[in-house]
């Protein structure tokens, strides 16, 4: 499968698009024109390893209700610059898993992020992740997974500024390990506030820390201010390997 018409179709009634073109590896366009997915919810797979696919396909106006994002364009390595902006979207978990020519990524008006975790690991192009308008919102608790292993292995990135992500309060588990593990060239991290969110997870409940930055073996200063490590139960690994780092602020 090359190509794909739906245009004028109606699939109004679609609520799943699953896998829908997982592994169609010479794909490169689906022309969704007047096609009508407006109570499509569930994305996951949908694109998944379709490794000749160049740009995302779909827009908000297409997919007004969309909630979940997980592992759509997982292992689609001709990707290479993405603006996400979907305001209903919840879950982005591994939506770009080794995307591995992936350069930059855009997440916008993201209003109730459940989570993303995975959303770049394996990403080893990635230089620019930006958040514009997003907030950190568990909606659905048992689903979370947080931000566990986001940009893993990101071995381009080289600064990252989270500080505009609004944590908003909720029933939390804050799942931060493997975040940033093997970000071997990241110099720059500039991390949002979780002190209050962290008070607040689960009515006390843990955090998750292990292995968040280990192998950043470039980074050389980390400002942790504003985070509540008083429900830390798990930083094994943490720092290992960043041989580099001189400063930790808490």
């Amino acid at each position: 499968l090359v190509r794909a018409d739906f245009s004028g179709t109606d699939l109004s009634g679609a609520i799943r698009m699953n896998s829908t073109f997982a592994n169609c590896t010479l794909l490169t366009n689906v022309d969704f024109t007047d096609t009508d997915l407006s109570n499509v919810e569930y994305m996951n797979s949908t694109f998944s390893s379709c490794t000749s696919l160049t740009s995302i396909l779909v827009t908000k106006s297409l997919l007004p209700k969309v909630k979940y994002f997980s592992q759509t364009y997982y292992g689609c390595t001709s990707l290479v610059t993405v603006e996400m902006d979907f305001p209903t979207a919840v879950y982005y978990t591994g939506c770009f898993t080794n995307c591995t020519s992936l350069t930059s990524l855009t997440l916008k008006n993201a209003v109730e992020l459940g989570s993303i975790s995975h959303i770049a690991e394996g990403c080893s192009s990635l230089n620019s992740f930006v958040l514009v308008n997003c907030s950190y919102k568990d909606v659905y608790f048992y689903f979370n997974d947080g931000f566990i292993a986001a940009f893993k292995n990101c071995t381009s990135l080289q600064s990252i500024d989270l500080s505009s992500l609004s944590l908003s309060e909720g029933r939390h588990k804050a799942q931060f390990n493997d975040m940033f593990y093997g970000c071997t060239n990241l110099t720059s991290v500039t991390l949002p506030s979780v002190g209050d969110y962290s008070s607040s997870i689960y009515y006390g409940g843990p955090m998750w820390l292990q292995n968040m930055f280990k192998g950043c073996t470039s980074l050389r200063e980390l400002n942790m201010t504003g985070w509540n490590l008083q429900q830390v139960v798990d930083m094994e690994s943490m720092f290992e390997d960043c041989s580099s780092l001189r400063e930790i602020d808490l």
